[in-house]
């Protein structure tokens, strides 16, 4: 039996030695794979800042174009901005103009405001001077409910050039009747 007993312990004497060459081994490739994957991370680490800051570049870049592409838009646009305004300016005193001339408003400081004219046979213009009564001279509501607010007044002769006979009237006659704010009638 110590022939049998003797092998058996070779035979673990040697099985441990391998064990321990494997385990050795193993350690050696964990070490060496640890390595790789330290230095893999490294260059994918590099790698991906690098990307960052080719990425953080492009981006700068597109943002300063942005930025100038706006600045030279605004630039262009207050440039306009004085002719647009001109251009508003006038169109919208074409419209309060058409609108004056349409709605005929009524301007107490203005001579012939709120006034129609109808040609008269002997070429001089008869005008129908209108009175507004009542708080607002542009909104056409009564004052009083049993009034209206537009009244007519007196009829104007305009001295026309093309008549002349109506020249030879005299002073008196020919300067126009002053028109009476209805009270007096």
């Amino acid at each position: 039996m110590n022939g049998v007993h003797q092998v058996e312990e070779q035979y673990q004497k040697r099985a441990r030695m391998e064990m321990e060459l494997m385990g050795e081994k193993h350690q050696h490739e964990m070490e060496t794979l640890k390595a790789e994957l330290d230095a893999n991370m490294r260059e994918l680490q590099e790698i991906q800042n690098e990307k960052k800051m080719m990425l953080t570049q492009h981006e700068n870049k597109k943002l300063k174009e942005r930025d100038e592409q706006h600045t030279h838009e605004l630039r262009d646009w207050r440039s306009d901005l004085t002719k647009r305004r001109q251009a508003l300016e006038e169109k919208f005193q074409n419209q309060r103009e058409d609108h004056e001339r349409f709605y005929s408003t009524f301007n107490p400081r203005h001579p012939l405001s709120g006034t129609l004219s109808t040609p008269a046979v002997d070429g001089s213009e008869r005008v129908k001077a209108a009175s507004f009564s009542g708080n607002s001279p542009r909104h056409n509501r009564p004052s009083h409910p049993n009034r209206s607010s537009l009244q007519p007044l007196d009829e104007v002769v305009v001295m026309s050039s093309a008549n002349p006979s109506l020249s030879s009237l005299p002073a008196s006659r020919q300067a126009s009747r002053p028109i009476s704010n209805g009270s007096n009638a």
